[in-house]
């Protein structure tokens, strides 16, 4: 099983940053369970950023993305979930 998950976390490769899932993210239209606690707490700040307008879009998908790409394997189960299965969007 162990071996599984590191085939995939290896072939997984992170969608564009133009990919439509970045910008709900960061605009806090994503509803997921994460599994890391740093990842969320990102998430968190970088969304109310957002919100209140101290923070661009595209500055907001690039700080994610970068984070990201930096701790692919730390967030590989979230990233996972986010970008190759279907989750739910808020309807806000």
């Amino acid at each position: 099983m162990m071996v599984a998950k590191k085939e995939r976390i290896r072939a997984f490769c992170l969608p564009s940053k133009d990919s439509p899932q970045w910008r709900l993210w960061v605009k806090g239209k994503l509803l997921h369970n994460y599994q890391n606690i740093v990842l969320q707490m990102k998430v968190n700040y970088i969304v109310s950023e957002v919100e209140a307008n101290r923070m661009a879009v595209v500055f907001a998908i690039d700080e994610l993305y970068n984070m990201c790409l930096k701790y692919k394997i730390a967030v590989f189960d979230d990233l996972e979930t986010i970008f190759c299965e279907n989750i739910n969007f808020s309807k806000n």
